[in-house]
């Protein structure tokens, strides 16, 4: 036999092995699903239980303020106030047409005024201004495409007086351009005008127009001859950084305030939090209220995520055993023998002192269904009776009488086996002598070189690849003949 070959042999896997082999331990595999639903359920209950932020109330509110100190009442005062604060802010941000506006790309309209009088121009100019800044314009236009006049008013200003601010548009006569650098600062202004769309700034703006020319009229008769003059109307869009700047403002506002109710709720005690809990919700429990105060969540243990650990343990269950089996470096059935190592294997014996673990009839269930065939009464005595029958057969067309028996790990086969096949093959004329392991003991090695015939005992899972080639090299290389392996079970 060309050892060589046999060294170089490959162990081949198959699919249906490694199906049995997740079946056998399917104890595993139910450990960890077990471990894993459990795991991960009860971290998805604490998680439950930490968010669960409501609070089981006890002491009516009047009970809570008598028994806290001042301190303690003021600091829930103020956590109140600040989340009266939050709600403001928030209500701002949500109703207010100015903060929803893209700052990068504000669409406006301006109006460009010039104030003609032979006196009084400064006068005229603030009137004018005040009359567009200070509110009053904007409650005439309330109720604008349903806006209120607090957030109308914010949509609409006007420029600094500084003729450099104004637009000029290349269709503008170049004597009004002059007649506007040769005005007085205080005898110009400009109305901006800004908004979502452009058809809602248009109407806006006329609206102003309208707005201005009326109150012009009663200004003649207040203060002085003069006429107001439109001079341009300039539609654009521009880059507002004093916009984004107040956006960005109010939102970091209103993530601080946030914060700094979180941080003072975690730092209160129970009593404070059920104080708190009472000004928010606006309950005032006393002794004879019939309110119900807060009752605390039910939390429960999540099925759907313990479900989900079973599975996620059951997967991993299964890979472990796989890699195990793939790696495994121990003989895992009979029919590598011969593939491996080109040796005959003389039979298969269960282990008649296999201990019995609980569930044990699921073992024993599948070992039947693996085996295809019912293994029914004295089954044991049966595969002994065919191992000593082969060995004779072997002995027999090999004209010898006398065998010898080793294996690489013959201390773990049970004494019970050795004596049925010592005893049955003495029956047929065999005899039998029990060795040691042939690789680690000269003094065996000898004997079964005196004998010159060998019949290998080898456990599943229990004896070793390298160890079984290790044996069956060194009888070839010695000339002693191998009859062929028995393989003993778990």
């Amino acid at each position: 036999m060309d050892n060589q070959k046999m060294k170089k042999s490959e162990i081949d896997i198959e699919i249906k092995d490694l199906l049995w082999e997740l079946v056998r331990k399917w104890r595993i595999i139910v450990v960890m699903a077990i471990i894993c639903a459990v795991g991960l359920a009860t971290y998805q209950y604490r998680i439950d239980r930490n968010k669960t932020d409501v609070v089981v109330v006890k002491k009516t509110q009047e009970e809570l303020e008598k028994a806290m100190s001042v301190q303690d009442i003021s600091e829930v005062t103020g956590a109140v106030n600040l989340l009266n604060q939050l709600g403001e802010k928030s209500a701002y941000m949500d109703a207010s047409v100015l903060m929803q506006i893209n700052p990068y790309e504000e669409k406006v309209v301006l109006l460009q005024y010039v104030i003609e009088a032979e006196q009084v121009e400064e006068v005229l100019a603030k009137a004018y201004r005040a009359y567009i800044e200070d509110g009053y314009m904007a409650q005439l236009l309330a109720g604008f495409r349903g806006v209120e006049a607090l957030y109308v008013q914010e949509l609409i200003s006007v420029v600094d007086d500084n003729t450099d601010m104004y637009v000029y548009s290349d269709t503008m006569d170049e004597s009004i351009q002059m007649e506007l650098a040769n005005k007085e600062a205080d005898a110009c202004f400009t109305v901006k005008i800004c908004g979502l769309d452009e058809a809602s700034i248009t109407e806006m703006a006329q609206n102003i127009k309208t707005s201005l020319n009326v109150y012009s009229g009663d200004l003649k008769q207040k203060v002085g001859e003069h006429e107001l003059k439109l001079i341009e109307e300039t539609a654009c869009v521009l880059v507002d950084n004093a916009l984004a700047e107040l956006q960005n403002r109010n939102a970091t506002a209103i993530k601080t305030i946030s914060n700094n109710i979180d941080k003072m709720k975690n730092e209160m005690t129970g009593d404070q939090i059920t104080l708190y809990t009472y000004r928010v919700t606006g309950v005032t429990q006393s002794e004879n209220s019939t309110a119900a105060a807060p009752q605390a969540k039910v939390v429960t243990i999540s099925v759907k995520h313990a479900v989900i650990g079973a599975i996620v343990g059951a997967v991993l269950g299964c890979a472990m055993i796989l890699v195990l089996y793939v790696f495994s470096a121990k003989l895992r059935n009979s029919d590598e023998i011969k593939n491996l190592y080109q040796v005959k294997v003389l039979g298969e014996v269960e282990n008649p002192q296999k201990k019995k673990r609980i569930f044990s009839f699921i073992d024993e269930f599948i070992a039947k269904v693996q085996s295809g065939a019912p293994k029914g009464l004295f089954y044991y005595e049966r595969q002994i009776q065919m191992i000593c029958t082969n060995i004779a057969i072997a002995c027999k067309k090999n004209e010898q009488q006398k065998v010898y028996l080793a294996g690489s790990m013959l201390q773990e086969i049970p004494e019970e086996i050795l004596e049925d096949i010592v005893k049955q093959c003495a029956k047929k004329g065999i005899e039998i002598v029990e060795g040691f392991d042939i690789v680690y003991n000269a003094n065996a090695l000898e004997t079964l070189e005196m004998i010159g015939t060998v019949v290998f005992l080898e456990k599943k899972r229990t004896s070793f690849y390298d160890e079984i080639y290790k044996e069956i090299l060194l009888c070839r290389e010695n000339g002693i003949q191998v009859m062929g392996i028995v393989v003993v079970g778990e």
